[in-house]
């Protein structure tokens, strides 16, 4: 399949996700304590995926639209690609499992043991970062700690003191 039809097919998923995400969100009855109300999350996020898959929607016609030789391009190396299986090694098959023991340990972590949300974002994203990267140049550990750190404490700001979900929090 060429690689633009996936990525099409992706953008049409997140598209659909962001629509029903803002569909289900005015199902959510609010509070009259509640000065945002319990809608405004999944707006917010439904209208981020909405925008992102049309500006991404968009990026795409528009790398099309310029380079149609690479679209014929493509089949004809797909017919190679064919050829060429792919052997994955038990390495990356541990990686794969790997990750998906440390996001069910995520999701212990918050919900089970309450631990906070961003010091589980942190750990999270940091043990992901070095799971998914093969070699670990100095950089990465970084670069995954500042990420974690951002998205987590950022998180947790933007959820308890913006949209007034109750996560488990440090403060």
């Amino acid at each position: 399949m060429k690689y633009w039809v996936i990525e099409a097919i992706a953008l049409v998923l997140f598209l659909g996700l962001g629509i029903a995400s803002i569909v289900a969100a005015t199902q959510i009855t609010g509070f009259s304590f509640d000065p945002l109300g319990s809608k405004s999350a999944p707006y917010v996020v439904g209208g981020f995926t909405v925008a992102l898959s049309v500006a991404a929607g968009l990026i795409l016609l528009r790398g099309l639209s310029r380079d149609p030789e690479a679209m014929q391009q493509e089949s004809a190396n797909e017919a190679d690609d064919a050829s060429e299986k792919r052997d994955y090694t038990a390495l990356e098959l541990l990686e794969v499992l790997g990750l998906f023991v440390v996001a069910i340990f995520y999701v212990l972590a918050l919900f089970k043991f309450r631990l906070p949300f961003s010091i589980a974002t942190i750990v999270f994203l940091l043990t992901a970062a070095c799971l998914l990267e093969r070699t670990l140049r100095g950089r990465i550990p970084i670069i995954a700690l500042i990420a974690g750190a951002i998205i987590g404490i950022g998180g947790e700001l933007l959820f308890t003191k913006v949209f007034f979900i109750d996560l488990p929090s440090l403060w």
